[in-house]
């Protein structure tokens, strides 16, 4: 989703999906912010955890509460808050947080 080459040079553009263009970019019409708001947030969480030093190197799987509160507040005041807890609704395994 950035805007830089975030796979380096050692990587050629032909080994990437998109020649290493946002891939937001390749779609008739592009992602709305409405829909990335929240992965957004949760990306700069997970930058504030990086430097807290929390948590061992490698994978960190995001708090289910931070999550959960994330997903609150984008099906409360986000521009796809109704499009969200509507297919929230229909989703028998996971809990409505909204």
């Amino acid at each position: 989703m950035g805007v830089e080459d975030e796979f380096g040079p050692e990587l050629p553009e032909t080994r990437v999906l998109n020649a290493k263009h946002p891939l937001n970019f390749i779609l008739e019409e592009p992602t709305r912010m409405g829909y990335i708001e929240t992965t957004m947030a949760l990306h700069n969480a997970g930058a504030l955890v990086l430097l807290e030093r929390r948590g061992e190197p490698g994978l960190i799987e995001p708090d289910r509460t931070l999550e959960e509160e994330l997903l609150q507040i984008s099906c409360t005041r986000g521009e796809a808050g109704p499009e969200i807890r509507a297919m929230l609704a229909e989703l028998k395994d996971e809990p409505s947080c909204c």
